[in-house]
């Protein structure tokens, strides 16, 4: 329900309210700071939105009130819905829509700058017992609970890594079988690019050519500009729809190869890989909700390589010498050591892989399996 009529801070709040707004009136806006430099007042985030709590208090006409309670905020400063890109408002629609569905009352505030409110775009998410005088109590916490809930349905996001030929893609076709048979659905997709197009788009799959001709001689600087692009199309196109779509996104890598093999093997900066990354995705697609990195020795690597006939035609990074390829293998281990991301052997069948994946994404992801 979209709350109408008036809404007011209790005098201790309201006080307290001027004096804050006060005391960083020359630091900007609060939100945008929120958006900045994530506090613990950061509960949830979106591709366009933060979830966030409030930390001034409202009473209502009817003498009801909140002093705790949650507040959708977009993350760029906007006054209005109306200056929002139809990508914005679908995102803060959606997260409106989850609490309104829950049962919360929503109240709009925005034209701070005509009134005391902040002048960036915002809504209150509110639970009143109409029975209750005062809700200061219970009002966060139950909001934080029914927030947990809403978001234990919203999709996941697991990424299975490694050097090529560890069993990347079987294991993401296995885990995908897997989830379609407890229900779940599922959207499979593979970095850069795929041969299926339900794995990829268009424009990343025409990428994915370039970035695999070997005839092609470029500087690490571009490769990792050709990733990045991909990347981002990947992710706005199919990845972050199916995430709010409720879906099992997997992955059959994403940002650690660039790491990997730009990084660790081509000598790139590594800041500025994660710099780019951030810039055309964003923390979601920095911090999936399980992450595992494949490990196989080169000589098991090379054999099952050899059984798909890929040694004959090998890529731009398939080609290259011992030393290269060393690298890559040395960087895998190294970069999970210092991501802290799980390492799976893939010297086994693949049920006996796919067993090891299940329990970590069991133990790492919160995700009931």
């Amino acid at each position: 329900m979209m709350m109408a009529g008036s809404m007011f801070r209790s005098r201790t709040k309201e006080k307290e309210y001027i004096d804050h707004r006060k005391k960083h009136k020359s630091d900007g806006c609060d939100f945008c700071r929120l958006v900045k430099h994530h506090t613990d007042q950061v509960v949830g985030e979106t591709a366009h939105c933060l979830i966030i709590k409030n930390r001034f208090g409202y009473n209502f006409w009817d003498g009801c009130g909140v002093d705790d309670h949650l507040m959708v905020i977009p993350k760029r400063h906007v006054d209005s819905l109306a200056n929002l890109s139809d990508e914005e408002k679908i995102d803060y629609m959606n997260q409106i829509a989850k609490f309104e569905n829950n049962g919360y009352s929503i109240y709009a505030r925005a034209q701070g700058s005509k009134t005391k409110s902040m002048a960036h775009q915002h809504t209150h998410f509110i639970k009143v017992d109409g029975k209750a005088k005062k809700m200061a109590d219970i009002c966060i916490e139950a909001a934080y609970c029914d927030y947990e809930v809403m978001m234990s349905d919203a999709g996941k996001y697991i990424v299975i890594e490694g050097n090529d030929g560890t069993g990347k893609s079987t294991q993401v076709a296995k885990l995908a079988e897997y989830f379609r048979s407890i229900g779940r659905t599922v959207c499979v997709i593979e970095e850069p690019g795929s041969d299926d197009p339900e794995k990829s788009t268009p424009i990343a799959n025409e990428l994915r050519k370039v970035i695999k001709n070997g005839d092609l001689a470029r500087s690490a600087a571009v490769n990792v500009a050709l990733f990045s692009a991909a990347r981002r199309e990947l992710w706005r196109e199919k990845i972050q729809p199916a995430l709010e779509r409720g879906e099992i996104v997997l992955s059959a890598r994403n940002y650690i190869s660039t790491l990997v093999y730009q990084g660790r093997g081509e000598g790139y900066d590594e800041s500025e890989i994660l710099r780019l990354t951030k810039l055309f995705t964003d923390e979601k697609y920095l911090k999936p909700d399980v992450m595992v990195i494949l490990s196989l020795s080169r000589d098991k690597r090379e054999e099952r390589i050899s059984m798909r006939g890929e040694l004959k035609n090998p890529d731009t990074f398939e080609s290259r010498g011992q030393d290269f390829q060393k690298k890559v293998d040395d960087g895998y281990l190294e970069i999970a050591e210092a991501y802290g991301i799980p390492v799976v052997s893939a010297d086994g069948t693949i049920d006996e892989v796919h067993d090891m994946l299940i329990d970590n994404i069991k133990a790492n992801g919160g995700i009931d399996v």
